[in-house]
Formats: C-alpha cells, structure tokens, sequence
C-alpha cells in the first residue's frame, strides 16, 4: 500500500514507516524517523524532511532525497549514496560516520559536519552553501564545485567548503550581510557573483576567469 502525506508540519515524536510505501507531499518535521525492513520512505525531490533525533534505514530510503538535520544535541548522519540535498542546522553538529554522497546542495546552516574527509563526497557541479555553520574537513568533490556564501550576521572565514584545487572550483557567490574573509588561496573557473557583502583577500589569492 502507497500512502501520501500532503500536509505539512512538525510531529514531536517519532515517524515510523512500518510497510508499504509512505510518500510525503509537503515538508515535514519529527523527532526521529525509522524505515521498516521492507517499507519505503519517499520524500520527492519537492519536500523536505527535517529530523531532530535520529534517521534510520532498515528498509528504503527512496532516491534523491532532501533532508534536514536539525536536532540540539549531536546527530549522526544516516549513510546515504544520493542525498539530492542535505542541510545541517544542528549547533551541536553532525557526525559522518559512514559513506554519504550529495549530488545537489549542501548547506550549512548551523554547526559541523563532521568526518566530511573520510565520508563525505560531492556529485560533480554540486553546491555548498555556508551561512552560520561549517565542515571539519574537506569532502571529495566532483569534478567542478560550486560555493555560495549566504546571508548571516556574523563575518565567515572560508574553510574546508572551498576547493584549493585549480580546477574544482565553479562559481563562487557572495551573498551575505557581512565580510567573507579567504583563508586560502582559490582558483574559480566560473563566475564570481558579489550579490551582497564584501569579500576579504589578505595576503592570499582569488583567481576567477569571470565576474
């Protein structure tokens, strides 16, 4: 049996998908979700499914999912190859403990992801996207990465987001409230977009083919 749920919202406890298929038709929040042996999970590449505790996968976790990790204390990231987007806004951070791969976006919101270097890979023309949170190390990109720096208060350092290789680098986007200062040295092979804020190069150097 194929049940959808079209109505967002936020359940304070836990979602479990015991058999069938349970197909959510809008964004949805809960406290922990858990995917029986044998059901499925889809959440569309249309709605997002925000998790507070804990995400498990004993059964299907259908293809190109958009998931949010947005608990208080520390999550653990579900191994996933294909997340379409993944969004970390946890203080408390994230830890990667097993193979993940994001083909679309990943932002970071709040907190960090941890254990990106061992675990973490990028599809190729995939995005970062940093406002208050961070990555503990750099992922594997694809073969082209594109970075935005998006709207937060407070001044970011660029970290391991950005790729130092000379060819990785896509586009990088400045839209932030504040100054992004580059920590390392980059290479764009796209176009960089100052939409808002202002970008900081102290004795180090940005080479963009466009902008």
């Amino acid at each position: 049996n194929t049940v959808t749920y079209a109505g967002s919202g936020t359940n304070s406890g836990a979602l479990e998908v015991v058999t069938g298929t349970l197909t959510l038709g809008a964004d949805f929040s809960v406290s922990s979700a858990t995917i029986a042996v044998g059901a499925t999970l889809n959440t569309t590449s249309s709605y997002v499914l925000s998790v507070s505790g804990t995400l498990t996968n004993n059964g299907t976790l259908a293809a190109d999912p958009r998931i949010t990790y947005n608990g208080a204390v520390e999550q653990t990231l579900l191994n996933f190859i294909g997340y379409l987007n993944l969004t970390i806004n946890n203080a408390a951070g994230v830890v990667a403990s097993g193979l993940s791969s994001i083909l679309n976006t990943l932002s970071l919101v709040l907190g960090q992801l941890s254990g990106a270097a061992a675990n973490i890979t990028l599809g190729a023309g995939a995005t970062i996207s940093r406002s208050g949170g961070s990555i503990d190390a750099a992922p594997t990109f694809g073969s082209s990465a594109n970075v935005t720096y998006a709207q937060n208060g407070s001044a970011i350092t660029t970290g391991a987001e950005l790729p130092t290789s000379t060819t990785v680098l896509n586009n990088l986007t400045i839209n932030t409230s504040n100054v992004v200062t580059l920590n390392a040295n980059a290479s764009g092979n796209g176009t960089l977009t100052l939409t808002s804020g202002a970008m900081a190069v102290v004795n180090k150097t940005l080479t963009v083919k466009s902008g």
